[in-house]
């Protein structure tokens, strides 16, 4: 990887990281893991409901 790809990731990805554990901070462990398991399914539903609009075969 470049510097300069390295630099623009940290730039990009630094603040995410930031405000992604800023607004998970105020849940529990087991409330982390709800989340976690929620957003796996929501992702792989909007993978396959892409693979179905573009008439491919579900995975």
């Amino acid at each position: 990887m470049t510097e300069k790809a390295l630099d623009t990731g940290s730039r990009l990805f630094a603040p995410l990281a930031r405000e992604v554990e800023t607004a998970l901070s105020g849940y529990s462990p087991s409330q982390i893991e709800l989340l976690s398991d929620m957003m796996r399914k929501v992702t792989a539903a909007t993978v396959q409901a892409r693979q179905q609009a573009l008439g491919g075969p579900p995975e």
